[in-house]
């Protein structure tokens, strides 16, 4: 069994982080309206990247076992996750349709190169972490040195910023894929994260007031940038929210965190993989019973009771599964 070091030990404020940053991911793809949607839409692109922080951060001192353990276990996500939006979106549009459209040589490099799924557009994440994990399994293996691995981070991120954002001060447009994929997005966040666990002791000096002040610039920035230079997978303020979400995990470690809190923060990741099933099945429920979905009340609420019921369903699924373990144990 791995050995629970000060340095790779739960960090379950992280876990916690990820909780709302996946309330961040439904708020994209379950927006709200008006200009207070598009403010929202652009803040929460740090989501994502937080989510490859984490997995970074929780692979400090991992042994290569423990990253193929989890990289199996990612597979069986995406797998799991990928049979249920097929299922559902080929019941809704036919199963040959779905197939025909789905399943060819385009979309194959796509999910080669690009990490596009084949079934939700979402699961992309899921794919780049997994490419992320055998990158870091070699690694591992060839013992590369924290500089090297610190060069090659800035790199990518510093492309990533170019070809995502600076690049449309002048109009100059690549498709989302391009941007956000292993490589500019995946990588370098799972080191930063990998870098500040191994450092956390220096990062924990960080005065608190710098990190509201980076968290709120970066929010501003991404909003203003979504303002006046329209649609980016991520923003320079959404590497300040990362940085600076991150620390405050740090500096939070040591204060214990409610069980309460500890059960819902365990959802995250059901939250991410289901709320686009979870928001369609919802409103074509809404739909069947005569609720107009096209009101401003039922838009701008929508998000959050597709958070809760994401929630509510991840806990009971949670509860089901603890109790099959316990009977056959």
């Amino acid at each position: 069994m791995e050995k629970i070091t000060e340095t790779n030990k739960r960090n379950k404020w992280l876990d916690l982080i990820k909780l709302i940053a996946s309330f961040m991911v439904v708020f994209i793809h379950v927006d709200f309206t008006g200009k207070f949607g598009y403010a929202v839409d652009a803040i929460a692109r740090f989501a994502v990247p937080l989510f490859f922080a984490v997995s970074g951060f929780f692979s400090l001192n991992a042994s290569a076992k423990t990253i193929k353990r989890r990289l199996l276990k990612l597979i069986a996500l995406y797998l799991v996750a990928s049979i249920i939006y097929h299922v559902y979106y080929a019941i809704n549009v036919g199963f040959t349709e779905h197939f025909e459209k789905t399943f060819n040589i385009l979309n194959f490099l796509g999910f080669i190169y690009l990490n596009l799924p084949f079934s939700s557009g979402h699961l992309w994440f899921l794919l780049a972490l997994i490419y992320v994990y055998l990158i870091w399994l070699l690694v591992i293996k060839l013992s590369v040195k924290e500089k090297t691995l610190f060069i090659i981070s800035v790199v990518c991120l510093v492309i990533h910023l170019i070809l995502g954002e600076l690049l449309t001060l002048f109009n100059i447009r690549f498709a989302p894929a391009v941007v956000r994929n292993f490589a500019l997005m995946g990588f370098p966040f799972f080191t930063l994260g990998y870098l500040a666990n191994k450092h956390q002791e220096k990062l924990k000096k960080t005065n608190n007031v710098v990190l509201i002040l980076l968290i709120i610039l970066g929010c501003l920035e991404s909003a203003l940038a979504y303002v006046f230079f329209d649609f980016n997978e991520i923003y320079v303020g959404s590497v300040c929210c990362v940085y600076a979400l991150i620390v405050i995990s740090i500096k939070l470690q040591e204060k214990p965190l409610g069980k309460f809190w500890v059960k819902l923060s365990s959802t995250s990741a059901d939250v991410y993989v289901f709320h686009i099933l979870i928001s369609k099945v919802g409103i074509s429920i809404a739909k069947a019973i005569s609720i107009s979905t096209e009101s401003l009340i039922f838009k701008n609420v929508w998000p959050l009771i597709v958070c809760l019921v994401c929630v509510v369903l991840s806990l009971i699924k949670n509860v089901i599964v603890a109790k099959i373990k316990k009977r056959l144990e």
